[in-house]
C-alpha cells in the first residue's frame, strides 16, 4: 500500500495556487475553460517552476462572483435583457 501523499490532501483553500486540473474539478469544468476564463479575464493564472497554476484568491473570487441560478428564468436574458437595461436608462418621467 501506497502512504498517501500530504499534500494532496490539504484543503485547496489553504493553498497559495492549485493546478489547472484541481481549479477546474473545483469549479466543474474542463482545464480549457479555465484557460479561456483566464483570456476573458475572470481568472488569473501564474507560471511556476513551468507549471501552470490559479491563484487560490482568483478562484476564490471567481467562485464568489457566481450569480445565483434561477430555474423559473426570472433573470432577463438576450433581447429581454437589453430591453429591461433600456427602460432603466430612461428617465422616469419619460
Amino acid at each position: 500500500m501506497r502512504p498517501q501523499n500530504p499534500i494532496a490532501t490539504l484543503p485547496w483553500r489553504e493553498c497559495a495556487n492549485v493546478p489547472i486540473a484541481t481549479a477546474a474539478q473545483i469549479i466543474g469544468c474542463s482545464p480549457g475553460r479555465i484557460y479561456a476564463l483566464a483570456t476573458e479575464g475572470c481568472m488569473d493564472l501564474v507560471k511556476l517552476a513551468g507549471r501552470t497554476l490559479v491563484p487560490v484568491e482568483s478562484l476564490t473570487r471567481f467562485l464568489d462572483a457566481a450569480e445565483p441560478y434561477r430555474p423559473d428564468g426570472s433573470r432577463p436574458r438576450g433581447a429581454s435583457l437589453t430591453r429591461a437595461r433600456a427602460r432603466a436608462a430612461r428617465p422616469a418621467d419619460a
